[in-house]
């Protein structure tokens, strides 16, 4: 891309992405390399696993404040890993 900062350098100079999607499963994995692409494409960094996904299953669901606190749980430990990923590249 052309836009540029004060320093003249790409505007996704030393920055670090990652992605959260919610929706079905295969969409989800679509969704994520979608755009996973177009960032590394203007020039982000995208550390390994830096991305999530909510879903339940296949077909409609209740939604995610809706689900029970059990099925809730899990999205603490799916969240942090691509926290983790990016903070480290990062620093």
């Amino acid at each position: 891309m052309s836009e540029t900062d004060d320093e003249d350098r790409p505007v996704a100079y030393n920055r670090v992405a990652g992605v959260v999607v919610t929706g079905n499963e295969d969409c989800a994995h679509h969704v994520i390399s979608e755009i996973t692409g177009a960032l590394a494409d203007i020039g982000y960094t995208i550390p390994g696993q830096a991305w999530t996904y909510w879903h339940l299953g296949p077909g409609p669901g209740p939604e995610y404040l809706e689900s029970s606190a059990d099925v809730r749980g899990l999205t603490a430990p799916a969240g942090s890993s691509p926290t983790n990923s990016m903070a480290s590249l990062r620093r």
